[in-house]
């Protein structure tokens, strides 16, 4: 019986470590300028990987969910690959970035639980176009 127990234990601390590794930011993009008209969305694969990521009309994208972190921020660019001109948001203060009649094609966040944001660093590039 004891044994049993130890490996329900095991799988469910497994499955614990599963779910925080594929926890992550929530991006929203508007079709408007103010982030206001709801376009659709997207979860930041990882910390810091630089994403292209474009929703057909939109005009403007935020961060909408922090996911329990203390601090998120994100560099939105109007090119694919960090690319064009450049916006930046932080979750809880400035937080629409407005790119007008280009919308935003790339985007990298950095988020943590520390209260010292730290280096932004691109790991690789993911693909999430809708």
């Amino acid at each position: 019986m004891v044994a049993f127990l130890n490996t329900k234990l095991a799988a469910l601390s497994v499955l614990g470590l599963i779910s925080s590794a594929s926890a992550g930011i929530q991006l929203n993009a508007y079709t408007d300028g103010g982030c206001s008209n709801y376009a659709g969305q997207f979860n930041q694969p990882s910390n810091g990987v630089l994403t292209n990521w474009a929703v057909s009309g939109s005009n403007s994208a935020n961060i909408a969910n922090c996911d329990g972190y203390t601090w998120c921020d994100c560099y939105w660019w109007t090119g694919p690959n960090a690319s064009g001109n450049m916006g930046y948001t932080a979750y809880g203060s400035n937080n629409c970035a407005s790119a007008w009649g280009s919308g935003w094609k790339s985007v990298s966040c950095t988020y943590g639980y520390n209260g010292r944001r730290g280096k932004r660093v691109t790991a690789g590039t993911y693909e999430a176009n809708l």
